[in-house]
Parts: structure tokens; sequence; C-alpha cells
């Protein structure tokens, strides 16, 4: 019977996306399963009201989405 990885994952997250090629090649290299579970990242703690962000708040975001075009690029991903 192969391990099963609990995986939480919140697919409106980029980082997830790029992410999840990756724990998919654990299925295969060394055989185990997936079991995907939703997880809410809660967004406004992380990065401010939409409508209220700062400087500091909108250089988080623009960080994150840069870093996740560089990791998606290496994967072949745009």
């Amino acid at each position: 019977m192969p391990l099963t990885i609990t995986a939480y994952t919140d697919f409106r997250r980029p980082y997830t996306y790029v992410a999840k090629a990756e724990a998919y090649s654990w299925e295969t290299d060394f055989g185990v399963t997936l079991d995907w579970l939703p997880y809410t990242t809660p967004l406004q703690e992380v990065f401010g009201p939409a409508d209220g962000r700062n400087e500091r708040e909108f250089r988080k975001i623009k960080y994150m989405y840069k870093n996740v075009r560089r990791i998606g690029a290496d994967q072949g991903l745009t």
C-alpha cells in the first residue's frame, strides 16, 4: 500500500500552480499518493485589503509575481 501525502493547496495562489508539477512527480518518483485538500489563504491578512494596500504590501505582491514568473519560466510555463 503506497504512502499517502496530504497536500493542502490554495489554487488562487501562484506559487501553488508552479509547485504542483513537482508534487505530481512524487507519485511516479517515490510511489506515493497525493491527497489534495483545499486551503484558503487569508489574502487580506497577508496582503492587506484590495482597496487600501500600502506601498509595502504592493511591493510584496509585485515581488511574489516576479518570483513566480521566474520559477515558471524554469518549468517552461508562461
